[in-house]
């Protein structure tokens, strides 16, 4: 009778003893996917602020040269980020309509900005649309703008 009791004891501590951990376990799954969700909702929130930047411009047909000077220096300032130096994430701005040295607007130098404005606000007071914003398929992030001049 003894060993039967002993038995009996040992057999429910092995149950709490599995019981135990069957619930750590499953705690620590549960953490590991809650943890994974936060970092998603992180992540996405992070492409969203990013790309508002971009949006606030998209489909307006009424922009000034110092609006898409202003697209432009915010391409080149992430282009010079650690994550805007990997090719495929760049940001290219593509002008049309005005000349051809100003079509890249990510890429002008600060000479180059200063007689843009001069020649498209001061003297033409030209016009600009935002036609297209492109998204990357791997991060999600604008990395296309193309703007024309209508005026």
């Amino acid at each position: 009778m003894e060993n039967a009791s002993k038995a009996l004891i040992i057999a429910a501590e092995i149950l709490i003893g599995v019981l135990l951990l069957t619930f750590f376990v499953a705690m620590f799954n549960s953490m590991d996917s809650f943890s994974q969700t936060v970092n998603s909702n992180i992540e996405t929130k992070n492409v969203n602020e990013f790309n508002t930047k971009f949006e606030i411009y998209n489909g307006k047909n009424n922009l000034t040269a110092q609006d898409a000077i202003t697209i432009g220096n915010l391409a080149r300032n992430y282009n010079n980020t650690e994550e805007g130096q990997v090719s495929e994430n760049r940001i290219v701005v593509y002008l049309q309509g005005a000349e051809s040295k100003y079509a890249n607007l990510q890429n002008l130098s600060d000479e180059d900005t200063y007689e843009f404005i001069e020649k498209y606000s001061v003297e033409k007071k030209a016009v600009f649309e935002c036609e297209i914003i492109s998204y990357s398929e791997n991060t999600k992030k604008v990395n296309r703008i193309q703007l024309k001049m209508i005026k």
